[in-house]
């Protein structure tokens, strides 16, 4: 078979443009497999879903769902309408973002039993060629 391997792939996870105090701000945590995908990890890891695997080029596809935290004080906003999180890199045709994630993320302090306070996006590949990166407008925390 015709197969591509998702293994050398990265990403690049940002958030939305809270508006913060002083003292309250947001803070992004993106989960796969419900591990914390760590800010800078450069390193694709089946453990975190950020390794999509192989993937037959003809006639295949995976989707990986990843969960967004707000660890943060403050909501947190992704901005970007419809659009939340793009794909981007040397080869983004082979990504798609097929369920974009909700917003404003509350607080998990503030909403730990209800509320918006998580939200998931779902990753497809469906290769040409292996690499992506992701980002969500605005915000300056950056996952890879």
């Amino acid at each position: 078979a015709n197969t591509k391997d998702a293994v050398n792939t990265s990403q690049t996870f940002t958030g939305g443009t809270p508006t913060p105090s002083p003292t309250t701000q947001p803070e992004i945590d993106v989960k796969g497999n419900g591990i914390t995908i760590v800010d800078g990890d450069a390193s694709p890891t089946p453990d975190d879903d950020t390794d999509f695997g192989e993937v037959d080029v003809d006639t295949g596809e995976v989707g990986h769902v990843f969960l967004i935290s707000n660890l943060g004080t403050a909501d947190l906003n992704l901005n970007g309408s419809p659009t939340r999180v793009i794909v981007e890199g040397a080869n983004p045709g082979d990504f798609t973002v097929a369920l974009q994630p909700t917003t404003p993320i509350n607080p998990l302090i503030t909403a730990p039993n209800g509320g918006n306070n998580t939200s998931t996006f779902t990753v497809v590949f469906n290769p040409f060629n292996a690499f992506f990166v992701l980002f969500f407008y605005g915000q300056t925390c950056f996952k890879t």
